[in-house]
């Protein structure tokens, strides 16, 4: 069994019951893989960025979730990061055959909530992870 989340201050990372439609949802197989979770790490980092993110809080906030997604198998469901700026991130996994995707779904904040799963708000692959279906 995978141990609890660190560092609780800057995530919360949790299923979310509803929302968005995520029909492709995957299982990530691999998180605590090195080459996985440095690629979780800097692609949380860069959609956090392209949202308006400091960069020095998304890389706080997307070191988080790569390690607590290491520790945590959330099965193919999205899930969300809370960043300390006040904005929740929506994502989840999708296996896409040959890759595996994150993409960023939704983000909600001070009342004010954007997403849009026709076209996603970010999409990244991941190299080094490995995505179930």
């Amino acid at each position: 069994m995978r141990r609890g989340l660190r560092e609780p201050a800057l995530l919360v990372i949790a299923a979310l019951a509803g929302g968005c439609s995520t029909s492709n949802a995957a299982r990530l197989a691999n998180p605590a893989a090195v080459g996985c979770r440095e690629s979780l790490r800097d692609a949380f980092a860069i959609m956090l960025v392209g949202q308006g993110e400091k960069e020095n809080v998304a890389e706080q906030v997307a070191r988080s979730g790569a390690n607590a997604l290491a520790d945590t198998d959330l099965g193919p469901h999205p899930f969300k990061l809370s960043s300390p700026s006040g904005i929740d991130y929506a994502f989840y996994f999708e296996d896409e055959g040959h890759r595996c995707l994150l993409h960023l779904v939704a983000k909600q904040g001070a009342g004010l909530q954007f997403g849009d799963t026709l076209t996603f708000l970010a999409t990244r692959p991941l190299s080094g992870c490995t995505c179930e279906s």
